[in-house]
């Protein structure tokens, strides 16, 4: 069974994890967790089947700073494995945020200068 994440991808809902599992035998349950081991919401998994292997893809799209983990387990054969990531999330600024960051320290400096030419 080979097990891996690919890359995050981030996007304007949060960042897209994606964990595939090719190979596997038996069918695992594979999901996705926090830290705590709490079960986060994902798409339905995509399954295929080849003679007796499994392969799944799972995605999620989380939206706060943290680990995430893929767990898959084979409770036929009492298998546990997980791999985990450490997700960022970047807050996008808005036009807005960006034109108060501009000005305002312009303005600052302006007054600031002013007053020390002024005195």
């Amino acid at each position: 069974m080979a097990f891996y994440m690919l890359m995050p991808v981030y996007t304007d809902d949060g960042v897209l994890l994606q964990c595939e599992v090719r190979g596997a035998a038996p069918k695992p349950r594979v999901e996705w967790q926090d830290r705590d081991g709490n079960k986060l919401p994902a798409e339905d998994p995509q399954v295929s089947e080849r003679g007796d292997r499994y392969h799944i893809t799972l995605q999620t799209t989380v939206t706060k700073t943290g680990c995430c983990r893929c767990v898959v387990t084979q409770e036929e054969t009492n298998r546990r494995t997980h791999a985990e990531i450490y997700v960022a999330i970047i807050v996008k600024m808005s036009i807005w945020t960006k034109i108060l960051g501009a000005v305002v320290p312009a303005v600052v400096l302006g007054v600031a200068g002013a007053a020390f030419l002024l005195r």
